[in-house]
């Protein structure tokens, strides 16, 4: 029952969050917090896909093109030689993080100043080096065999304390930049809009 609980929920939030991000971009399709939004949540649908692929992985392929290979190059090198589902090493949900990290800030009251850029520049660094890092295996986490359901699969690497203290850290910093947003917003619609969207990054 656990496992056919964990694919339906995850293959309603994978519907969801394509739908959600669809629907937000359709709506301003020249908002550049529109389109961030949007790409948050399909990093965010990457991440369902990949635990639904995992507990239901296709066969491994007997050999990858070469002009498919650029567009795999973050899987951890040797996940092609290994068995069912090792060529799905997980997705990262760090890029979805700093990409949300940076709709707060743009939707903070005031321009956009050098301290904001950097923040910016800061999390986008981070999450190419978590994407670089997971490339080699070992480093935030190694794959073992083990059921996926449970997470026995995984043994954290040396970097993964340094991984998690960065996606707690810019995670928290999006809750203080919505919740600063809500306090300074004059108008109660929107300030229950940002409220809103302080309860979902929780729950995120």
């Amino acid at each position: 029952m656990l496992y056919t609980f964990t694919v339906v929920v995850n293959l309603i939030a994978l519907a969801v969050s394509v739908w959600l991000g669809i629907y937000i971009v359709t709506r301003s399709p020249r908002s550049q917090i529109a389109w961030l939004a949007g790409l948050a949540l399909w990093s965010i649908a990457g991440y369902f896909l990949n635990i639904l692929l995992a507990l239901n992985p296709p066969p491994s392929p007997a050999e990858v093109p070469l002009w498919m290979r650029p567009l795999l190059w973050f899987w951890p090198v040797g996940a092609f030689e290994g068995g069912g589902g090792n060529w799905l090493q997980g997705w990262q949900i760090t890029p979805a993080v700093m990409i949300w990290h940076h709709v707060t800030l743009l939707i903070r009251t005031g321009r956009m100043n050098p301290w904001r850029w950097t923040r910016v520049a800061i999390g986008y660094v981070f999450a190419i080096a978590a994407i670089i890092g997971q490339r080699y295996p070992g480093l935030v986490y190694l794959t073992t065999a083990g059921d996926p359901l449970y997470l026995r699969a995984l043994v954290p690497g040396p970097l993964y304390p340094l991984y998690m203290f960065g996606l707690l850290v810019f995670t928290c910093l999006s809750l203080i930049n919505l919740i600063r947003s809500a306090r300074a917003t004059p108008t109660v619609v929107q300030r229950k809009q940002l409220n809103l969207m302080v309860a979902a990054t929780v729950i995120a």
